[in-house]
């Protein structure tokens, strides 16, 4: 999936954009965790989503400043990102951690 994040042509409309990503991302990484059936790799990639748990509360606050509503959760593209990790799933922990690496591409892409 090819993000088209950090093409907007506002702040407001880029930190909102930002907000669902990462939350599209938290929930990637929430499902990673659960269906890794190494679980010290599972403890890695929560510390990995700990990055973008601090992504959201510092865009949140960047939302508050420009006075516009935070999304506090996903968009659409939620399913895609937790769909290639269901999908993944049915290959084993490799092809798992290969899924989140396309999904975080996607997010290092926008930013």
């Amino acid at each position: 999936m090819v993000t088209m994040v950090g093409n907007e042509g506002s702040i407001e409309k880029l930190v909102k954009d930002l907000l669902y990503l990462e939350h599209d991302a938290i929930a990637a990484y929430d499902s990673c965790i659960n269906r890794l059936d190494d679980k010290q790799l599972s403890a890695q990639i929560a510390t990995f989503k700990q990055d973008h748990l601090q992504h959201v509360e510092v865009l949140t606050e960047m939302a508050r400043t420009l006075g516009i509503e935070a999304p506090t959760e996903g968009d659409m593209k939620e399913m895609l990102t937790t769909g290639k990790i269901a999908l993944a799933d049915l290959m084993g922990d490799a092809a798992i951690l290969k899924a989140m690496k396309t999904n975080e591409d996607d997010t290092v892409t926008a930013y």
